[in-house]
């Protein structure tokens, strides 16, 4: 089913998506039974399409985002999104993990690094989004299942880093 407020695909469309990624497990060589077993059967489907099936290839190849291109912009949106850590921020953090494998533990601690001034304390007319300290040790328990010590992987190598700059 799909969620409240999405339009329902059409059966053609929704059977082609699966063999499109069936197709795309198969060119990663992570093929199982099941997906022989779904392929064969989608074979004798008229309803799947070789077009349909290359368009929802195009479309799933699209949805990957592409890392590299965006990276700084998009770390920048995660720290962001760190400042204020509520449900739906998390949820934001696994999908972008999940979609494109980053950031990894290294990289999110190096941009949090180029941000260090996230970390210092904010004076009483400022306002707080939320504390950066519980935020990042609850952001790396949850993602990387570990505990991160703030002023040992962040703050003291950003200072160091400044000090020989």
């Amino acid at each position: 089913m799909p969620k409240k407020g999405e339009p329902r695909l059409d059966t053609c469309w929704r059977k082609s998506r699966i063999a499109a990624r069936i197709l795309l497990r198969e060119e990663a060589g992570k093929l199982t039974p099941r997906d022989v077993a779904l392929g064969r059967k989608f074979t004798a489907d008229e309803e799947v399409l070789p077009r349909l099936i290359a368009q929802a290839i195009q479309k799933i190849r699209s949805e990957k985002i592409n890392w590299s291109a965006n990276s700084e912009k998009q770390l920048d949106a995660l720290v962001i999104r760190l400042q204020r850590l509520e449900e739906k921020d998390l949820e934001a953090f696994k999908l972008v993990i999940s979609k494109t494998g980053h950031p990894t533990e290294e990289e999110f601690t190096k941009h949090l690094q180029k941000a260090v001034d996230l970390y210092r304390p904010k004076f009483d007319e400022e306002t707080t989004r939320g504390d950066m300290f519980v935020n990042t040790r609850k952001l790396w328990k949850i993602l990387w299942n570990k505990e991160i010590d703030v002023r040992v992987a962040i703050i003291r190598p950003a200072l160091a880093r400044t000090v020989h700059n």
